[in-house]
């Protein structure tokens, strides 16, 4: 059996901690609320690393850092970024503003769509999560915090995209291909 936590820091008690995932959640950050519930459960004494990692949905290592963290500074060590980005956002600022011009007047919509038109319009392949990452944090700052000035008329839509005929000639090249298969399967 696995050793249990230890939270050094005597400084907090349990409800000073509920307390800090109640801001958190208040805030919407889901990093520091996951974060210090995996310091609650540590702090409780009754679970293995496995176990906490398994209740909060991370990795084991992630539980050990955090608590490490922790131990080290507190709260504020353990929800402060000291990772540096050196990689640039997959979305320029203009491919943002075209983006948000073609959302605002319908051109374009759902996520299937909108990654089939970012590879073709701007040569970007980006994954179905990464699209709706993005989709999520301009749909935020648009209807929530209003930081994008939407465009009166509507873009030019060279590259519009029928996602119907996308996905019946998909269907038929899948039947096709059955087709195929069964004739091989039946010579």
């Amino acid at each position: 059996m696995r050793p249990r936590l230890k939270i050094t820091s005597t400084i907090y008690s349990r409800e000073d901690i509920l307390d800090m995932i109640d801001d958190a959640n208040h805030l919407k950050d889901k990093k520091a609320r996951r974060r210090l519930q995996v310091i609650l459960y540590a702090f409780s004494g009754k679970y293995s690393t496995h176990e906490i990692s398994k209740l909060v949905g991370c990795s084991a290592s992630s539980v050990t850092n955090w608590v490490r963290q922790w131990n080290e500074g507190g709260p504020l060590e353990l929800v402060q970024n000291n990772y540096k980005r050196d990689r640039k956002p997959a979305l320029t600022p203009e491919v943002v503003e075209d983006l948000l011009g073609h959302l605002s007047f319908g051109l374009v919509n759902g996520s299937e769509n909108i990654q089939v038109w970012l590879r073709e319009r701007h040569g970007l392949d980006l994954s179905m999560s990464a699209v709706r990452y993005w989709y999520d944090k301009l749909i935020d700052s648009v209807f929530n915090k209003k930081e994008f000035e939407l465009p009166e008329d509507p873009p030019e839509n060279p590259y519009e995209v029928d996602m119907d005929k996308r996905r019946a000639e998909a269907e038929r090249v899948k039947q096709r291909a059955e087709r195929e298969w069964l004739r091989e399967l039946a010579a």
